[in-house]
């Protein structure tokens, strides 16, 4: 028996991640191009929402990880310094 495709999901990013019973939680959400919220950005809206085991969040975040790391390497992305560790270079606090 031939398993039936899933359907492709966009998001544009997560929103609303926690942990509860084991279980992680997170919403897909996606911006409008013609909403914006009390502050005039545009708005944020729920469009679908993924449960899974911790340890498949952890393993799923690894892959992620992996990703960037590529990306960051084809020179797509540039990692952000991150605040709370030292700068490790020679002129760090000149």
């Amino acid at each position: 028996m031939t398993e039936p495709t899933p359907a492709d999901v966009f998001a544009d990013g997560i929103a609303g991640l926690g942990v509860y019973a084991g279980v992680v939680r997170f919403d897909l959400v996606t911006v409008s191009t013609s909403e914006t919220d009390d502050h005039n950005r545009p708005a944020v809206a729920r469009r679908q929402r993924v449960l899974m085991p911790v340890e498949g969040f952890v393993r799923s975040v690894e892959v992620m990880r992996a990703m960037i790391d590529k990306l960051n390497e084809a020179g797509l992305v540039a990692r952000r310094p991150d605040p709370s560790r030292p700068d490790p270079s020679p002129n760090a606090g000149d």
